[in-house]
């Protein structure tokens, strides 16, 4: 049997030892073939290491220092059908905590050596060489896949919006919802692709590093599996020698726009030479379809499996006019499924809109400071006015585009406003985000002209406010969009992702005033509207946390119409899994639970086991089901047995401590990492030891605030008086009746570490 080993240059210990490691392996039938041995002078790296890789019997990656070239292999390996084995040296300094965010590795996991002796041995000692599974079906819904960076620069907002142009539907890993990528996720979504798109992240952005491994790890399958694949990166980084005759290279966004519509026809040739696999020749957990965590990833699904609770039909009837939830518990399905219920009237218009917060930071920071609290409050009524009805004529020529043709006196209203539409300089280009983006610009670049560099001496009036957002184009734009309703029903503004990445308190004064101006900009048009018998609807999508400091920053703030998407009731929950797994009428939860899963879990009912580790998301128990059923099928299983779901809830463990470290780190930097440090603790907690430990990992931090965080995120749930413990979600996600009841227990009360956080923190 022979192993090829990847490994970094440096440090060079590590390449002596392996090569150490090498020379006693021959001749015992397990034998070594080191990277080094391929540097054929004249031949481009690549071809002998992809010929090496095909012909060996399992490859061996190194991750004791994370390298791209190292990873891009380990993934052509498990592309080709390879087993990987990993390894880290423990007696140098290993990148431990970084390969534990990253997320690629823990699935399949690593062997630790400290010497050639011991690897060697370890090598011997390898003994499954089955690769993981790959043949997953084809997604034709979702035949694009994207690696997503956390940073949403013009590059990404540009491929995105390429690839959307392309009518190519696609899903996602955003970082910004899923905060580690596994292996099973990764090799999935691939295989399931019938093409894969890796931005690489320049050196600029601090999560560079990380992103760049996830990279080397997707574009490696992708080549290996043989799939369209568009590398693409900024000038200025570097490509990886392994790639650099894959990796496309831009210096302005424009260039992006050839790279995904070559990409796209690629993609399209094999798009239609997919024949479905037979069902017979998949195991039977294939055909488990739960769907994605991120509701972004199934727009064409979603409306088949929603559950229309309370808070959507509210929504619906237009009822409420605000949407709040924490992150997990909803929004874009409510968000995607209104949206395509209401598209099926035909004569509806419907203005669904996702940004993302980044497109108005230039905005804020080069002028919003310099200018009088009323003018900025007309400034962003005025920019959502303009935006929104540029929108709302966008969908209507976009919707209209062939209906027009038969039909004359459609034409003739749909040529004025097209007309009017293609004036507005360069924003009739694009999707709604590269527009935002360059509005914003458009607003600087005027702002620069008349008044040159921005400075506290400038004030400005409504109407020079006006002039710089729009020029005196609304009313021609709205007397067109008014005299096309006309032959219309409806018109529902949707919009999302807004304070998308925005840090729970890091939110001051001006984002308030963003997002109070968007709503008074929606009931603007709305009022406009009425005036011109039109119905109009609006609804605004936001983090609970946001909409809470909303409140503080903008006294009528509270006036407004929500809804909350806290969930509560597990048979809720229960429904919603059910219609996941299932679209069959009339069919009990629990025999179609178990057809998939074991019954029982350490001794508890497998699906209230799993609940309570959930911490009441819908996005949290997708992704246990996922993890627990990607462990069943590489290990070649017909059921998730228990041995699928400890696996499971190891890896979402992970991913949950991850995610909370996060959101608690976004409000007190000081309080990264202070999770780990319940590592082996007792699940049960009194008072003084989670004071001591809070204090041993800072002294500045205010013990009280950090532990009222800890229970708002779901870490700690309270036991009184000896009584089952509760959790935020006990408490309908109120903290002032949790931290009431702390404070009137009058100290008889224990802190309860959530069970979701047992295996990171190996309490047993």
């Amino acid at each position: 049997m022979k192993y090829f080993y990847a490994y970094p240059g440096q440090p060079e210990f590590i390449g002596q030892m392996i090569k150490s490691a090498s020379d006693m392996r021959r001749g015992t039938g397990k034998t070594i073939q080191c990277w080094s041995e391929n540097d054929i002078s004249g031949r481009l790296l690549t071809d002998p290491i992809y010929e090496e890789i095909r012909n060996c019997d399992a490859l061996i990656a190194d991750i004791t220092k994370l390298n791209f070239n190292v990873v891009f292999e380990a993934g052509f390996a498990i592309g080709v059908g390879k087993k990987v084995f990993y390894t880290v040296n423990d007696g140098a300094n290993n990148q431990s905590e970084r390969i534990d965010e990253i997320g690629i590795f823990d699935n399949i996991g690593y062997d630790k050596y400290d010497n050639s002796e011991k690897l060697a041995k370890l090598v011997g000692d390898f003994v499954n060489t089955e690769p993981l599974f790959t043949d997953y079906p084809k997604n034709p819904k979702a035949p694009i896949y994207i690696l997503e960076h956390r940073t949403r620069t013009d590059g990404l907002t540009r491929i995105i919006s390429r690839t959307k142009k392309s009518r190519i539907r696609f899903q996602s890993f955003n970082p910004d919802e899923s905060v580690r990528l596994s292996a099973f996720e990764a090799v999935q979504k691939v295989a399931e692709s019938a093409g894969v798109i890796v931005p690489l992240a320049s050196s600029r952005l601090k999560e560079a590093a990380n992103h760049n491994i996830r990279a080397a790890f997707v574009a490696g399958l992708a080549k290996g599996m043989n799939k369209p694949t568009l590398i693409i990166q900024d000038y200025d980084g570097p490509a990886p020698l392994d790639v650099r005759e894959l990796v496309r290279v831009f210096r302005h966004p424009d260039e992006i726009n050839d790279f995904v519509a070559e990409f796209a026809e690629n993609v399209m040739e094999v798009i239609q030479s997919i024949e479905p696999a037979p069902k017979d020749k998949l195991p039977p957990l294939t055909h488990m379809r739960i769907g994605d965590p991120m509701a972004e990833n199934e727009m064409g699904a979603i409306s088949s499996y929603y559950v229309s609770t309370d808070e959507y039909l509210r929504v619906a009837q237009g009822d409420a006019n605000v949407v709040v939830g924490r992150k997990g518990m909803g929004k874009t399905a409510l968000f995607t499924h209104l949206r395509n219920s209401k598209r099926n009237n035909k004569k509806n218009i419907i203005v669904d809109l996702k940004p993302e917060g980044y497109q108005i930071i230039k905005l804020r920071e080069e002028l919003v400071d310099y200018i009088t609290d009323g003018a900025k409050q007309h400034l962003f009524v005025a920019f959502w006015e303009y935006l929104l009805y540029m929108e709302i004529a966008y969908k209507l020529l976009e919707k209209d585009m062939t209906l027009r043709l038969r039909d004359n006196q459609l034409n003739e209203i749909y040529s004025e406003l097209e007309t009017i539409y293609e004036k507005q300089e360069s924003l009739s280009e694009g999707d709604f985000s590269e527009r935002l983006l360059i509005l914003s610009d458009l607003i600087r670049q005027r702002f620069a002209s008349k008044y040159g560099q921005p400075d506290n001496s400038i004030r400005l009036t409504n109407s020079d406010v006006t002039e710089l957002v729009y020029s005196h184009a609304l009313p021609e734009i709205k007397k067109a969009v008014f005299e096309y309703m006309s032959l219309k029903n409806e018109i529902w503004i949707l919009f999302d992702n807004l304070d998308k990445g925005w840090p729970a308190e890091g939110i001051d004064a001006v984002d308030a005033l963003l997002l109070r101006c968007l709503i008074d900009a929606t009931k603007k048009i709305q009022r406009d509207m009425r005036k011109h018998a039109v119905s109009c609807r609006s609804v605004v999508f936001i983090r609970n946390d946001v909409y809470e400091l909303l409140m503080k920053n903008s006294s009528d703030f509270g006036k407004e119409i929500q809804v909350s998407l806290d969930w509560s009731d597990e048979n809720v929950l229960a429904t919603m899994i059910l219609m996941r797994l299932s679209q069959e009428k009339d069919l009990d939860f629990y025999p179609v639970f178990h057809k998939y899963f074991a019954r029982l879990h350490k001794g508890e009912d497998t699906f209230n086991h799993l609940i309570e580790r959930s911490i009441m998301r819908p996005r949290n128990l997708i992704k246990i089901i996922i993890h627990c059923r990607s462990f069943a099928i590489n290990l070649r299983k017909d059921r998730i047995d228990e041995e699928c779901i400890t696996k499971g809830l190891e890896v979402y463990s992970n991913d949950v401590i991850k995610e909370a470290d996060e959101e608690i780190s976004d409000i007190e930097p000081n309080a990264r990492k202070l999770l780990y440090k319940f590592i082996g603790e007792n699940p049960e907690l009194g008072k003084d030891k989670v004071n001591e430990i809070i204090s041993a990992h800072s002294d500045t931090l205010n013990i009280d605030k950090i532990i009222e965080y800890m229970m708002y995120f779901g870490f700690f749930g309270i036991e009184i008086a000896g009584k089952e413990a509760k959790y935020i979600n006990d408490f309908q996600y109120n903290m002032d009746i949790m931290t009431a009841l702390v404070e009137k227990s009058q100290g008889n009360f224990r802190y309860k570490l959530n069970p979701a956080f047992w295996p990171v923190l190996a309490i047993a």
